[in-house]
């Protein structure tokens, strides 16, 4: 399986390997990831000491560019779900005790990017989830997973202001 360490392209044939790999953190407690195998769906994970966000990408639309593709090639044409592109689960957790809170993660171009408590895990939990893509490249039952919809398309113009289009 391949990883992202916040872009440095490593690869992990065993357990063992992927969790000496799961060890990288900037600053000491924050950990950006990107997993997938060949082909198939691929997991981001962002750590903030024992929390974790993970996002799980399904290809089953029509898009062939990978998820890291995406993130890191302007150029790259953007798709959504509904046969157009990948469909996104992220972790989600309606148990969550202050669900309204901030957790402060780095993304893998080491921006800060806070996630709402609701949609954070633990990290142990997450690397089982970590474990269970390694070997099977599917998204664990041990997550409790949300579907995100894609925005919807913007609206054409009003036919009334046609004078502002010039």
């Amino acid at each position: 399986m391949k990883i992202a360490k916040f872009r440095e392209i490593v690869e992990a044939n065993s357990l063992d390997e992927l969790h000496e790999h799961l060890q990288a953190r900037h600053d000491s407690f924050f950990g950006s990831f990107w997993f997938w195998h060949d082909d198939g769906p691929e997991l981001s994970v962002m750590v903030n000491r024992e929390d974790a966000y993970l996002l799980f990408i399904s290809p089953d639309g029509a898009s062939h560019h990978s998820t890291l593709d995406l993130m890191t090639n302007p150029h790259v044409p953007r798709t959504y779900i509904g046969g157009a592109g990948p469909s996104l689960y992220s972790s989600y957790s309606k148990t969550a005790e202050f669900p309204d809170k901030e957790i402060e993660f780095l993304a893998d171009n080491h921006e800060p990017t806070p996630m709402s408590k609701l949609y954070t895990v633990p990290l142990s939990q997450a690397i089982t989830a970590i474990d269970h893509f390694f070997v099977s490249g599917q998204r664990s039952e041990n997550i409790q997973w949300l579907l995100l919809e894609p925005p919807p398309p913007p609206s054409p113009p009003s036919k009334k202001a046609w004078w502002r289009l010039w």
